[in-house]
């Protein structure tokens, strides 16, 4: 056993004496006036998605579960609310992030995501 922490030590001694070999980078030729973005470009890496969720009107004060899900299977959020409350929430998401998998409780619906926003209501519109 000392012996063997002896070869460590000395290895570890050993190899931290080894100098790196390393050749600087000529950086001269790199200029950030050489660099093009298009127009469009935004440096942002996320977007905040505003999330309305209208409840059962009159339905049951039952609390279940509540998920969303990027269409790749990136968990956005969980948690626990009642079913006949009308929810808000702020998900960050990728700019690029067009859909959203919501599953409440045993329903499972993809929801669109347009200027930010998103929604979903357990009741369907009158025509």
């Amino acid at each position: 056993m000392k012996a063997f922490l002896l070869f460590v030590l000395l290895s570890g001694l050993f190899f931290s004496c080894v100098k790196d070999n390393f050749e600087p980078v000529d950086q001269t030729d790199n200029k950030a006036t050489d660099v093009f973005f298009d127009s469009k470009f935004d440096w942002a890496s996320t977007n905040n998605v505003e999330v309305n969720i209208a409840g059962i009107p009159g339905g049951p004060s039952i609390v279940t579960k509540l998920e969303f899900k990027t269409l790749e299977g990136q968990k956005l959020f969980e948690g626990f609310f009642y079913v006949n409350e009308n929810i808000t929430l702020n998900l960050v998401t990728l700019p690029t992030t067009n859909k959203l998998v919501m599953q409440f409780g045993q329903l499972t619906d993809t929801l669109s995501v347009s200027n930010g926003k998103a929604s979903f209501s357990f009741v369907e519109p009158e025509n």
